[in-house]
């Protein structure tokens, strides 16, 4: 049995429409302007190829999740699984 949140049947990201944005950036005193950046949802918990931690300045605001552009943020919101 999976741990974790249950899966919902039509999730939001797979029907609604949904775009990349690039992370607000912030900063610091100890540094200038910079971008954040996340690790990309997809990359990290993938099960089809190897797992890698890739940061990226792209993220879904609605999902809450960084994704890479190409080829992530497509196969978090046509994929159930993820």
């Amino acid at each position: 049995m999976k741990k974790g949140r249950p899966l919902l049947e039509n999730p939001m990201r797979l029907t609604a429409r949904h775009f990349p944005s690039l992370i607000q950036e912030y900063s610091t005193k100890h540094t200038s302007e910079r971008r954040r950046r996340r690790k990309c949802h997809v990359c990290y918990n993938t099960t089809t190829t190897q797992k890698k931690e890739t940061k990226t300045t792209y993220e879904c605001v609605e999902c809450n999740v960084g994704l890479c552009v190409v080829p992530c943020f497509e196969l978090y919101h046509t994929s159930k699984n993820f």
